[in-house]
């Protein structure tokens, strides 16, 4: 299975806890570019492109395979599916 760790220790190294995602400009989450309902878009955008960014599933997949490769449909908590994601394209 893909852990995060290796990404997570890398940024907490270089990065300020609070600053934005940043792929957050090309994100279809952070960008409202997907087809949530308004308050789960908010949620979404609040905790994790603002906030516990490494945490993001999306921003995982992002950092290990492109944020070009990063399927519209993956949402921010779906480790497992990223994981698999990651381990195909890899």
């Amino acid at each position: 299975m893909f852990t995060y760790d290796r990404f997570v220790v890398e940024e907490r190294a270089s990065r300020d806890e609070w600053t934005p995602c940043e792929y957050c400009s090309r994100c279809v989450v952070c960008t409202g570019g997907v087809g949530f309902d308004t308050r789960s878009a908010r949620r979404y955008r609040e905790h994790y492109c603002s906030g516990a960014w490494r945490s993001c599933a999306r921003w995982a997949v992002a950092r290990a395979i492109g944020i070009d490769k990063v399927p519209d449909d993956l949402l921010p908590n779906d480790h497992d599916r990223a994981d698999t994601y990651i381990l195909e394209v890899v």
